[in-house]
């Protein structure tokens, strides 16, 4: 039986509404009284700039996603890493007495994640961050994943099965907090 619908590139609250509308109607024209849920991935510059409204749009949502690629193309991001940082994307530190300047790689992913997390914890839901595109890259990954974790997610996306064991470890619990 299904028990939830993914619905992508939800750009406002009526997305969700019409999604929940058609699963009520569905559900009382077929006798189902189990409810669909619904998870709601955001994932265009629309969706973001909605995802407060988006987080409280339905009684069936139960989780937010935040997907990295889709988001970056909606914003014209001059990226093709999925989820991962970028070397153009860096802050200078001061010249040191060489005249050399060191580069530090920023997050460009922070701010939309975070929106998302506060959006989604703000309504009880649940938050996954999208995939981590650079499949041999595991140390990166459990970088994304460790910060992902730290900053509230419940979960993030694996797209290769390399990158479960990785991503288990980055959200579960040290043996030191348990």
């Amino acid at each position: 039986a299904l028990d939830a619908v993914m619905v992508p590139k939800v750009g406002n609250a009526a997305d969700l509404y019409a999604i929940d509308m058609l699963a009520s109607q569905a559900s009382w024209a077929t006798g189902r009284t189990k409810p669909v849920l619904l998870e709601g991935q955001i994932e265009s510059a629309l969706g973001l700039s909605n995802v407060n409204e988006i987080a409280g749009a339905s009684p069936r949502l139960i989780a937010l996603h935040f997907g990295h690629a889709d988001f970056s193309a909606t914003i014209g991001m001059r990226t093709i890493k999925i989820g991962a940082d970028h070397p153009d994307y860096v802050a200078l530190g001061e010249m040191d007495g060489t005249g050399v300047r060191q580069a530090f790689v920023n997050d460009p992913w922070h701010y939309p994640l975070m929106a998302t997390i506060t959006a989604a914890r703000a309504r009880g839901l649940l938050v996954f961050e999208g995939p981590y595109g650079e499949i041999r890259d595991l140390e990166g990954l459990a970088t994304y994943a460790r910060r992902a974790a730290y900053l509230g997610c419940t979960g993030k996306w694996a797209i290769h099965p390399d990158q479960v064991d990785v991503i288990n470890a980055a959200f579960s619990p040290a043996e030191k907090d348990v």
